[in-house]
This record gives structure tokens, C-alpha cells and sequence, in this order.
């Protein structure tokens, strides 16, 4: 191939290239003059600024460099612009402009590490003439979440001439925590989009209002918060206006692994009397982690009903429960597990091992897998008393 067809072949490689990638800066003409650039910010700051005049790289990268410094407040007028910048940026090599992170989200990003200094310049970019920078002004504002912005966003839900800017503004009263976003609050709560659920979430969290005890304790219930319903259980707690211990000790009861893990989880953390029983009766649970959170909880509350239950325990048939509970028999160093291990030996021979180990901790002696000269030695030193079931009769109260 002549060296003119190859030059040609690269010209064109490089205008699909550019206009895949959209090398030009589309927001340059909306953006502040460079002579504007304040004379009082730090140099490197100014520097900052003024590479976000540069290509799609610089920008992201000034953007990102602007969050790494105390000063960048001063770069606030220049990134409101960029909100409608949605040129890709660091893409792995020239000729993948397509793919990368929109310049626009580093902008949003900046802007909300700046904080309450960036509200009010938000809220007038609300009536920007570019659609992108007033949705864009819109998320930002309520990933800030500042009550001024209420009434503004208000007013963009409900009356800005594009969809996109409605629809945004909507999104951002759900990260905004006021009484008077509180439906929004509630319908996000469920909505497919697990960083809408989040904002929501947040949103509830901080607002911290009894209204929204109801809310929160829904969502135990809910699909999409399978998985999260120890965050939940955790924030009903902090907030202490539900009596989340009652939660958490029906939750032990309910099909759904996922609810009972988390539940035996936080009872074992709470050490409220009231979670005792039903860690011990979790202790015959078929989910593994749910009888490996019984053994910690258990072993938080250290009493005889709970050392009687974790030496059953070291029978159990997952190796890192029955481990867990002879580490918290030799940690409480409790006389009163001396015969229970003893029955258990005898008992469960595949379990003597274990049994001899804590034994041999407890007393300081060792009969082997002997139970009876295990039991003899007991009964010597009058801790041979029966073997107590397990499971107390009474009910928890």
C-alpha cells in the first residue's frame, strides 16, 4: 500500500474516531469567559479550571483533580456548564471514545464535594437554557439534599417544559428528607432501580421522623429489601421508636432465610433478654448462618441456658458452628458445661474430640474419651449435675 493510501486510511480512522467520540467541547460557548477565572483561587485550582476548556480527558481529569482539594468552590460557576457535557471520557485508547464515564457525572460529582457553597448557583442553573444542565442541576441538588432546594425542584417536577428535566427534578425531592417529600420517600422505597431504593433510604434515615417508623418497618417485608433488612433493622434501632427487639424475635419465625438471618444477627448484637430463647431454638435452625449467629449471640450472653445450648451445639453438623461454639465454651471458662460436654461425649462419639478439648480447658484434666472417668471426676468434685434440656420451657417474655 502507498504511503498516500495509508495516510488517507488514517484520516479516516481518526474523523470516525472524533466523531464517535466527540472530541469537541459542546459546552464551551455556555461557558464562563477564561478572563473570569478567579485571580484570588490557588494556582492549581486556576489550572484546573482551565483545563476545563480541554479536551474530554482534561475535563474529567480537572474535575476529579477540583474534588481533591478544599479550594475548588471557586470552580463552581465553570462545572454547572459541564452538567450537559455527555462526551465520554477516560476511555482506554483513542480509537474507543465509546467507551468511558460522561463528563457530566465527574462535574456532578465535583459539585456535590463542594457542598453548600454550590446550592444557590445550582438552583439558578434550574432555569439554564440547556435541558442537560437543568436535569443535571437537578440530580446534583438532591444528591446534596438541601432544604433550600425544595420549592425550586418543586417547581421543575411540576412545570419545566422537558420531560427529562421533570422526571429528574422528581428523582432529586427523593433525596431531599422533608415531611412534604415523604410519598415521593415511599414510592422510591420499591421502585427497580436499586439507587433510587438507596436514595430513598437515606433520605428516611435522615429524616428521622415517626412518620416514616412505618416505612421503614414495611420494608422488612419487601422483596427488593431482602437483602438489607439488617441496614433496616439497624436504623429502626438507632432512631428507638419501634420496639425493633419484638421485630427481630417474630422475624426468627418467618420463612424467608432472609429475614432470619439478619433478625438473629442483631438479636445476638442487642443482647436484649428477650432474644435468648430464640437464639437457643435457632440453634436447631437448617440455615447455616442463622445457627452461626445463635452461637455468637449466645455467647454474648454467657448464661447457663446459653452454655447448656452451645454445648449442644458442638454437635452440630457445619463444621464452623461446632468450632464456634467450643472457642466460646473454653472463652466463658463456665463450670456448668462440665456435664452437658460429658453427656455429649457419650452421646455423640463423633463429637469426642471436640468435647475433650473444652474439657480439658474447664478442668485442666484429661480422661480422654473416657465419659465415664469424665464423669467420675465430676461427680468427685460435685459437677456431675444432670444434663438440663436445652430449650427452657417457658416462653420468652
Amino acid at each position: 500500500m502507498t504511503m498516500p493510501a495509508r495516510l488517507a486510511i488514517a484520516a479516516a480512522m481518526v474523523s470516525v474516531a472524533v466523531a464517535v467520540g466527540g472530541c469537541a467541547h459542546p459546552m464551551r460557548g455556555h461557558m464562563p469567559p477564561r478572563a473570569s477565572i478567579p485571580k484570588e483561587a490557588p494556582a492549581q485550582v486556576r489550572k484546573n479550571i482551565r483545563h476545563l476548556y480541554g479536551g474530554p480527558q482534561e475535563r474529567a481529569q480537572a474535575c476529579l483533580n477540583l474534588r481533591r482539594g478544599p479550594e475548588a468552590v471557586a470552580a463552581t460557576a465553570f462545572l454547572i456548564p459541564l452538567l450537559g457535557d455527555d462526551t465520554l471520557a477516560w476511555s482506554p485508547s483513542f480509537f474507543l471514545r465509546v467507551v468511558g464515564t460522561p463528563v457530566r457525572l465527574e462535574a456532578m460529582d465535583t459539585l456535590v464535594s463542594i457542598g453548600e457553597p454550590a446550592i444557590e448557583p445550582l438552583i439558578a442553573a434550574l432555569g439554564h437554557d440547556v435541558e442537560g444542565v437543568r436535569s443535571g442541576a437537578a440530580l446534583t441538588l438532591g444528591r446534596i439534599g438541601d432544604l433550600r432546594a425544595l420549592d425550586p425542584l418543586e417547581q421543575a417536577a411540576a412545570g419545566d417544559p422537558s420531560e427529562s428535566v421533570r422526571v429528574a427534578a422528581g428523582r432529586a425531592l427523593v433525596g431531599i428528607p422533608s415531611l412534604r417529600t415523604l410519598g415521593r420517600i415511599a414510592v422510591a422505597l420499591t421502585d427497580w432501580d436499586h439507587s433510587v431504593r438507596e436514595t430513598a433510604f437515606r433520605s428516611l434515615r435522615r429524616l428521622n421522623d415517626p412518620q416514616g417508623d412505618p416505612l421503614l418497618v414495611a420494608l422488612l417485608e419487601s422483596e427488593p429489601w431482602r437483602g438489607s433488612r439488617d441496614r433496616i433493622l439497624d436504623v429502626l434501632h438507632q432512631q428507638g421508636r419501634v420496639d425493633v427487639v419484638a421485630i427481630a424475635v417474630a422475624g426468627m419465625n418467618d420463612p424467608d432465610d432472609f429475614m432470619r438471618a439478619p433478625c438473629a444477627t442483631r438479636l445476638a448484637e442487642w443482647q436484649d433478654p428477650r432474644g435468648q430463647l430464640p437464639l437457643i431454638r435457632a440453634l436447631g435452625e437448617r440455615y447455616g448462618d442463622v445457627r452461626a449467629s445463635a452461637v455468637d449471640g449466645l455467647a454474648k450472653f454467657g448464661t447457663s441456658d446459653a452454655v447448656r445450648a452451645l454445648c449442644e451445639a458442638v454437635t452440630d453438623r457445619w463444621e464452623r458452628v461446632s468450632d464456634d461454639a467450643c472457642a466460646a465454651l473454653i472463652r466463658l471458662n463456665n463450670p456448668a458445661a462440665i456435664a452437658p460436654l460429658v453427656e455429649v461425649m457419650d452421646r455423640v462419639p463423633s463429637r469426642c474430640a471436640a468435647c475433650r478439648e473444652v474439657l480439658k480447658s474447664l478442668t485442666g484434666e484429661d480422661f480422654g474419651c473416657d465419659a465415664e472417668a469424665w464423669r467420675a471426676w465430676a461427680t468427685r468434685r460435685g459437677l456431675a449435675g444432670a444434663m438440663l434440656p436445652c430449650l427452657p420451657e417457658e416462653e420468652a417474655p
